[in-house]
This record gives structure tokens, C-alpha cells and sequence, in this order.
């Protein structure tokens, strides 16, 4: 890497962090001042109310992230211009079409941080942050995979699992019923079950009723302990269980995996992991798109320098509300999938053209 290369890079981190930061304080006070009574009511020490707030900060970064790129690159830019930087620059021969590397390489970092971070800390301190607010502001109990309501529904081709809730510190799935149906949906076969548990690669099941259905012939069967050999496993059924937005993109990825090997539609799943990309490339998109128009001030007037400026932030908002509008539309069941990357096409053919 070229020593303009880094010292682009620096500027743009500098002002990303910069930007970030007061990104976090301005989010941060006006969640307080909105939930300040709340806290007061449920008596919160401040060391708590200052806990919940700091594990809120990588959600709220993974929030802002996005605008925060632009903003960043914006500033890089204009920065360099009145220090007469890009100036000396262009005298030396250095084209502005040099400064897309650093911009792109300063966008693949914010994709990595944004899908890498959202996995290993937003999501699971927003969890967090959540159960805390339910259970020591609301004061209502937080119920999830651990508890009876948590109940957990899965259906393949020829099966139907059900469980009641699942304990994790025993680790036990408690009240499961497996119906095992034709392919015309007739009952072949249920298995009901107390308890199970996965152990050896195996699941094995206690406190066992069977019913076997063959024709007009009805079989009952009760035995203490069944042994048996499925495909998916604890954590397969306990990701099911869990809204595709708190699941991780490996786990995503596992379950639309499993859900087409058995035959059932991972729409939803495969929703969730588009967005969830596609936000990540808006970063690479978002600084490219602002690096292609900004390229063009370094010999312009002060008036064009303000047109210019002015132009980033009015396409950039039309790229983000372009790219918004198709996620909901996908999200409503009103384009395909692919509909999502349309605005990211769009941008970095604009882009290309205006770097040109």
C-alpha cells in the first residue's frame, strides 16, 4: 500500500471514529432523557442504567454505521481540499480516480466489522439489554427457549416436531410430539414423549407412547426409552426457535440449509441473511458512491465545491431510501429476493460513470 494510500486511510478512520462517537453520545442522551422516568420508577442504580446503556453501544453503532461512512468520507474529502491537499496532489500528477482504493479498501473494513461485530456483539448483548429491561425496569418476566412458552414448531416433508419448552441448564427438550405423516398428510405414525435429550449423536427419548396408524389397524406401544437417529440436532431446533433476526449468519446459513434439504421453505431465513448482506455492502456502495462525486472538487469553485457537496448528500439519501423501500417491498412479499441489491446496482454503475 502506497504511503497516499494510508494517509487516505487515516483521515477517513479518524473522522469515522470521530463521527461515531458522537453519533453514540447524541443516541445515548436522548434514549435516557426519554426513559429517565422509567428508570426512576423501577429504582435503578446508576451503575446499572450506565451498564445497560454501554451494551447498547455496538447496536447502536451497527445502527449508524451506514450514514457514519458517508459522513466520514465527506469530511475526508473536504478536509483535504481547503488544506490544499488535493490540490497538491492533482499538480503531482496524483489522479483522483487513485483515491477510490483507500475509499474501497476503508469500505470492505466497515463490511467485515459490520457482519463480524453484528454476530459476536450486537446481537448478543441487544439480547441482553433487552431481558434487562423487561425483567429489572418493566419488571415482567422474559420468557424464552428456557421456559413453557417457548415452544418450539418444525416441519419437514414427512414429520412434525413439537416441543413444549426446553430447559437449558438440564439441557432436557420437555413434552415432544413427533407426528410422522404420508405425502398426502395422513397420520402414519406419533411418538410422544416426557423428556429428550441428545447424547452419542443420537437422541434419546423417555417416557414413550407410540402410535402406529396402518390402514384400519391401530398399534399402541409404551416404552421407557427410545433411541433415535435424526438429521437435526439441539441447537438446530433451538435456533427455530429464536426470530431469524437474533440468529447469527453461520446459524442463518445452517437453517436454510437444513430447511431445504427437508423440503420446506426458508423464506423468511433467506430474508434475513439478504438484508443482513445487503447492509454490509451498502458500506462498500455508500463510500464509493460519495468518493466518485467528491472526486470531481478538486479544481472547482467554491460555488460548484457547495453544488457537489450538496449533490452527495441528496444521491446518497436517495440511494438509502431506494435501498430501504426494496427491503420492505421483499420483506412484504412484493419483489423477489434479489430485488434488495437493485439500489446497490444502480449506485455502482453511477459511480463507475462519474469516476469515468
Amino acid at each position: 500500500m502506497k504511503i497516499l494510500h494510508r494517509y487516505f486511510l487515516r483521515y477517513l478512520f479518524t473522522f469515522a471514529a470521530i463521527s461515531m462517537a458522537v453519533t453514540v453520545v447524541l443516541y445515548i442522551s436522548i434514549d435516557f432523557s426519554e426513559k429517565f422516568d422509567e428508570f426512576s420508577k423501577a429504582d435503578i442504580p446508576a451503575k446499572e442504567v450506565t451498564l445497560y446503556f454501554a451494551i447498547k453501544i455496538p447496536s447502536i453503532i451497527s445502527q449508524t454505521l451506514i450514514p457514519v461512512s458517508a459522513i466520514s468520507t465527506l469530511l475526508t474529502y473536504i478536509t483535504l481540499y481547503y488544506r490544499k491537499e488535493l490540490i497538491a496532489f492533482y499538480s503531482a500528477g496524483v489522479s483522483p480516480r487513485n483515491y477510490l482504493f483507500p475509499v474501497t479498501v476503508f469500505g470492505i473494513t466497515l463490511f467485515f466489522l459490520y457482519l463480524i461485530g453484528g454476530d459476536w456483539l450486537e446481537r448478543p448483548l441487544s439480547a441482553e439489554a433487552n431481558k434487562f429491561w423487561v425483567e429489572r425496569v418493566k419488571k415482567t418476566s422474559h420468557h424464552s427457549a428456557e421456559f413453557k412458552e417457548g415452544e418450539i414448531w418444525f416441519a419437514t416433508r414427512n414429520r412434525i416436531y413439537h416441543f413444549r419448552y426446553y430447559n437449558p441448564h438440564t439441557k432436557l427438550f420437555h413434552g415432544i410430539s413427533i407426528n410422522v405423516v404420508s405425502d398426502d398428510f395422513q397420520l402414519l405414525k406419533r411418538i410422544e414423549a416426557d423428556t429428550a435429550y441428545w447424547e452419542e449423536n443420537r437422541w434419546i427419548l423417555k417416557g414413550v407412547t407410540i402410535l402406529e396408524i396402518s390402514g384400519e389397524a391401530i398399534k399402541l406401544e409404551k416404552t421407557p426409552v427410545l433411541f433415535l437417529e435424526i438429521e437435526e440436532k439441539p441447537s438446530d431446533f433451538i435456533a427455530l426457535q429464536k426470530l431469524p433476526e437474533l440468529l447469527s449468519i453461520p446459524q442463518l446459513l445452517k437453517i436454510v440449509k437444513l430447511m431445504k434439504k427437508e423440503g420446506v421453505n426458508p423464506k423468511a431465513y433467506l430474508l434475513e441473511l439478504s438484508i443482513r448482506l445487503s447492509n454490509a455492502v451498502a458500506l462498500v456502495t455508500t463510500v464509493l458512491l460519495c468518493a466518485s462525486l467528491l472526486s470531481r472538487i478538486t479544481l472547482l469553485l467554491f460555488r460548484e465545491q457547495i453544488w457537489i457537496t450538496l449533490g452527495v448528500v441528496l444521491i446518497f439519501s436517495a440511494f438509502l431510501g431506494f435501498l430501504y423501500l426494496a427491503v420492505a417491498l421483499a420483506y412484504a412479499g412484493y419483489i423477489p429476493l434479489w430485488g434488495i441489491w437493485l439500489p446497490h446496482g444502480f449506485a455502482l454503475v453511477a459511480s463507475y460513470k462519474i469516476s469515468k
